[in-house]
């Protein structure tokens, strides 16, 4: 069984990247990322300090503009339009924040503008970044595009979360007639990972908690495939006595894992820990991503 070391990882592809930035920086291009956070959510904090201690690391510029969830839509909305139109913005992105944390704070005070459902409140957000710069792969047309198989065509990148996952697939070197399970269907994670592996032929399914649930009525439980990835953000949902042996477990719940570890990686073949896993790799992810679409900048 080997724990996937997602630090180690991300600190050797780091390097290979910093070299990669600097041929930028002396070509005149200067990567740089824009990211929008709403300082009320601890977890977006947290994360955004790890994706500028590794920007710092690597050479590109990450600057952080803060935000209450209780902001006016309009103000968050000129902050993105800026963003789009800054000319020394390579990416644009914003912090997902927890929805029970959106709904804590709105239930407190209603900001104006904008709606006070979680849901369409955040699509109206993303729906305002610029595809050529949508580093997170966020966008309304990045996701059509994702669905369209034409991302690639278009100059486009994958979600971050996507990408590293992908990468740590690559790791596990299953083999291509695997049986692929993906559980949350979120319209960040979820949904574009199945769009990418469906489209690349393999055989992959996506379910939510309710389709989890009807799966653990059989007698199969989730014996039959060979890959599980789970991203609910449901602490230990997923016991090892349900999986198969030889089993490959990415767990991209936050900010603790889905998978009980000490089960599942007694069936594992692969197993990625939380913390250390695939956020190490995301965080790598996203700054890759920056880079790609500085070089889409430079030949467009």
């Amino acid at each position: 069984m080997q724990v996937f070391n997602g630090d180690q990882f991300s600190k050797e592809a780091l390097e290979e990247l910093k070299k990669q930035v600097v041929s930028f920086v002396e070509c005149g291009v200067n990567p740089s990322i824009v990211s929008l956070v709403f300082i009320d959510d601890p977890a977006s904090k947290l994360y955004t300090r790890l994706k500028v201690k590794a920007a710092k690391q690597v050479g590109i510029n990450f600057r952080v503009f803060e935000f209450n969830l209780n902001d006016d839509f309009g103000k968050i909305k000129t902050a993105i339009e800026w963003a789009n139109l800054d000319k020394l913005a390579t990416g644009v992105m914003i912090q997902k924040p927890s929805k029970h944390v959106w709904e804590v704070c709105r239930a407190k005070t209603r900001s104006k503008g904008g709606t006070d459902n979680f849901a369409n409140w955040w699509q109206n957000l993303v729906a305002l970044i610029d595809p050529a710069k949508d580093v997170d792969g966020l966008s309304v047309a990045t996701k059509q595009a994702i669905t369209d198989n034409i991302w690639q065509q278009q100059g486009l990148v994958l979600p971050a979360t996507v990408g590293a996952v992908l990468k740590i697939l690559a790791q596990a070197q299953f083999q291509p007639q695997a049986k692929i399970l993906i559980i949350g269907r979120s319209d960040i994670f979820g949904y574009p990972l199945y769009q990418v592996l469906k489209h690349r032929g393999l055989a992959v399914e996506l379910i939510g908690r309710v389709g989890l649930a009807a799966k653990l009525q059989s007698s199969k439980l989730l014996s039959e495939y060979d890959v599980v990835i789970s991203a609910t953000g449901q602490p230990q949902l997923i016991n090892g006595a349900w999986l198969k042996n030889g089993v490959v477990a990415i767990d991209v719940g936050e900010p603790r894992g889905d998978f009980d570890f000490p089960s599942v990686s007694q069936k594992a073949r692969l197993i990625t820990p939380v913390p250390g896993g695939v956020g190490p790799v995301t965080v790598f992810t996203l700054l890759e991503n920056c880079l790609s679409l500085a070089k889409q900048a430079k030949n467009g």
